[in-house]
């Protein structure tokens, strides 16, 4: 920002599956769209969940595949992304990724050269 002007470069976009996910996508994807900026769509599975289902699923106490299921559930929110993205042609590509969500979100940006994050609230 040398000329006193904004350049976008890439829009991350967090998604729980949630409405208001997919209204900051479809935000982003028209901010994208008038800047010919990607959106990188995020998913992030908090650790702390994969831990307590590996080590009840180890020790019996859960039978089924708690942890398999979730990441299913985070891939799935992710589609809901990239169905956006292609139906408007946005470039885009999708993470889904393991961590304390605030904490892999605010990480993500510099590591793919994104300089705008679009987050969907409740209201």
């Amino acid at each position: 920002m040398v000329d006193g002007t904004f350049s976008l470069k890439k829009i991350l976009v967090p998604t729980n599956g949630q409405a208001h996910s997919v209204r900051a996508c479809q935000y982003a994807v028209t901010l994208a769209q008038l800047t010919s900026t990607e959106i990188i769509g995020i998913h992030v599975m908090p650790s702390q969940v994969s831990r307590i289902f590996e080590e009840r699923r180890h020790s019996d106490e859960i039978s089924s595949d708690f942890v398999g299921q979730y990441r299913k559930e985070g891939a799935e929110h992710l589609k809901q992304i990239e169905k956006i993205c292609d139906r408007e042609n946005g470039r885009h590509h999708t993470l889904l990724l393991e961590g304390y969500p605030p904490e892999e979100i605010l990480k993500t940006p510099p590591k793919e050269n994104a300089n705008l994050i679009v987050l969907g609230i409740r209201s």
